[in-house]
């Protein structure tokens, strides 16, 4: 296994988590061309606030993948959504991202979680490498509602 450390996002390492961000998420199946300063609002959103969570997994000194959620609180004990989830391309497919899902779960329930929540869509490979890691699917129903219309 290749030498890794997860640890939360520090305020200088945002720009770094940023271009692995947009690296992972322009690749296929997503395909998505993102605004480099949105990505580092949105992740400067998650580190360093009281119930939001941001880690960065180190390979050989650079940032190689991001993991962003929230800490919900519940009435028997707090659960953890991610948010977002991803590795760069370059360090796919070797176990790392495995790995670092692994040790953020761990983070979480040393946080008082006593489960994880997230959510992706059912016709991409992050599907079937969350059922891989554990994950079950859960009957369930999204709504969504626009309040710009």
């Amino acid at each position: 296994m290749i030498d890794y450390t997860v640890r939360p996002v520090a305020a200088d390492e945002i720009d770094a988590c940023a271009a692995v961000y947009a690296a992972a998420y322009s690749e296929a199946p997503w395909n998505e061309a993102l605004d480099p300063g949105q990505v580092r609002s949105y992740i400067r959103a998650f580190a360093g606030r009281d119930g939001f969570c941001a880690w960065r997994l180190v390979v050989g000194g650079g940032i190689a993948g991001v993991a962003l959620g929230i800490v919900v609180p519940c009435v028997d004990a707090p659960f953890l959504r991610v948010e977002d989830f991803c590795v760069a391309p370059k360090w796919q497919r070797r176990g790392l991202g495995g790995a670092f899902l692994a040790e953020i779960q761990r983070q979480a329930a040393d946080m008082g979680c006593d489960c994880a929540l997230l959510a992706t869509q059912p016709d991409v490979p992050a599907r079937l490498f969350y059922l891989k890691q554990g994950f079950q699917e859960i009957p369930t129903a999204y709504l969504y509602k626009d309040f710009r219309s």
